[in-house]
């Protein structure tokens, strides 16, 4: 529960109203409530807006290529004004921001050590070129683009598919199985039903079916079994 912000300043006309100024970050009558700045959509370029710990305050998270306190600066990692590349190094940016530097044939051996180590690529040395060979999960020329293994579409009926690095993993609807989800399961072969009861196994569950001269009714989520019985004249 939110008590008042004792950081106000309140006027008081005639003793028949008053009037609070409040600190940045509340609002409300007395100053009681907490604005959240990012309701208003402040940071730009698809960045995300964090509330800060300090009221009247937010953070914006800026995508590739952008900064600033709202986001709205855009940047290259190559900007000649800060080239990182030395030694007549022809510098290229990344999909993620990031860059790296083609040198020339003399230094070649250290952009082949540092892209080496770029998710973890096993790159060869070749004449004025590097040649990537990329490990599961990545691909591009650089290694830099992680793939997408749920792009095709893997799982079946219904599955939802999750992808970590290198992989994907299916989660199944109720009633299949399988790394695919391509395995309907027979939920039948539990014995779920009671003594008397046929089990019929269905597209993601079952059905009981009471034997002959038996019913069924539900009475405080118990299920109870009774027999039928001929009553004599």
């Amino acid at each position: 529960m939110k008590g008042i912000n004792l950081k106000q300043h309140c006027s008081y006309f005639l003793k028949l109203y008053f009037s609070c100024e409040c600190a940045p970050g509340w609002t409300g009558q007395n100053c009681s409530e907490e604005i959240n700045e990012c309701d208003s959509d402040p940071c730009l370029n698809g960045a995300l807006c964090h509330e800060s710990t300090i009221p009247g305050q937010f953070v914006c998270l800026c995508p590739p290529f952008y900064t600033g306190k709202f986001c709205h600066e855009h940047y290259s990692s190559c900007d000649p004004l800060n080239d990182p590349c030395r030694n007549n190094a022809t510098c290229l940016t990344l999909v993620d921001g990031r860059h790296y530097c083609v040198c020339r044939e003399e230094y070649n051996w250290y952009v082949f050590k540092w892209m080496t180590d770029y998710n973890d690529g096993d790159c060869e040395d070749e004449v004025n070129n590097l040649r990537c060979v990329c490990r599961p999960g990545f691909s591009g020329p650089l290694c830099e683009i992680e793939t997408n293994e749920c792009s095709s579409k893997p799982c079946k009926n219904n599955g939802t598919c999750v992808d970590p690095t290198n992989r994907f993993l299916c989660n199944c609807e109720p009633g299949y199985n399988g790394s695919f989800c391509e395995l309907g399961m027979n939920e039948c072969e539990i014995s779920p039903c009671l003594d008397g009861e046929n089990c019929v196994n269905r597209t993601g569950g079952y059905n009981c079916l009471c034997a002959p001269g038996y019913t069924v009714y539900l009475k405080h989520v118990y299920m109870v079994i009774i027999q039928k019985r001929s009553v004599g004249v």
